[in-house]
C-alpha cells in the first residue's frame, strides 16, 4: 500500500511537489490523497493545469464535486487557515509547503490535530524546532524513524550543499 500524503499550502511550492512525485519513479509508493489550501478549487485545478515555468501538466486535472481529480485519482481537498481545521484521518505524511509555520509550537499543531509526521519544504526557525534537517545525497541516512517533524532545509541549502 501507497504511503498516503497531503499537502498543506498548495502554492508555487506544493504544486511543485505534486508534479515532482508524479513525474518520479517512486510515484507508485507515494500517493497525493488531500491538499489543504485556502483558495477555490476552480482556481487550484487550473493553477495545477497551467504553470508559468513548468508548463501545462501532461495529465488530467478535474474537479469532482469537493475533490480534484488528478490522473483520474480522487484528491480531497480543504480549505482551512489552521491545522486544527482539517481532517487528517488515512494521512501518513503532511507536506507542509505553505511556508507559514516553523516554530516547534505551530508544528506540533499538526501533530495534535491528528497529523502522525509531518515534512516541512523549508527550514524550521531554529534546530530546536524540527527533529531533523535533511539535506537529500547528504544527510538522510541518520533518519531513524523516530522523527515527527523533519525540515528538507531550504532550497539555497539543497541548491549549493551538495557541491
Amino acid at each position: 500500500m501507497p504511503l498516503r500524503l497531503a499537502i498543506n499550502g498548495y502554492g508555487r511550492i506544493g504544486r511543485c511537489f505534486l508534479r515532482a512525485l508524479l513525474e518520479s519513479p517512486v510515484t507508485h509508493n507515494l500517493q497525493v490523497v488531500a491538499i489543504n489550501e485556502p483558495a477555490n478549487l476552480e482556481s487550484m485545478a487550473y493553477l495545477t493545469r497551467f504553470d508559468s515555468t513548468h508548463g501545462r501538466f501532461p495529465g488530467n486535472v478535474e474537479i469532482a464535486g469537493d475533490k480534484l481529480l488528478i490522473e483520474d485519482h480522487p484528491v480531497r481537498v480543504s480549505h482551512a487557515r489552521t491545522p486544527e481545521e482539517v481532517d487528517w484521518t488515512g494521512i501518513d505524511l503532511v507536506v507542509e509547503c505553505s511556508g507559514i509555520y516553523g516554530r516547534r509550537p505551530e508544528l506540533i499543531r499538526f501533530l495534535d490535530a491528528g497529523c502522525p509526521r509531518l515534512l516541512l519544504s523549508h527550514p524550521g526557525f531554529s534546530a530546536e524546532d524540527v527533529d531533523a534537517t535533511i539535506v537529500t545525497g547528504i544527510n538522510q541516512q541518520s533518519l531513524t524513524g523516530s522523527e515527527h517533524l523533519v525540515s528538507a532545509a531550504s532550497c539555497t541549502t539543497n541548491a549549493i550543499v551538495p557541491l
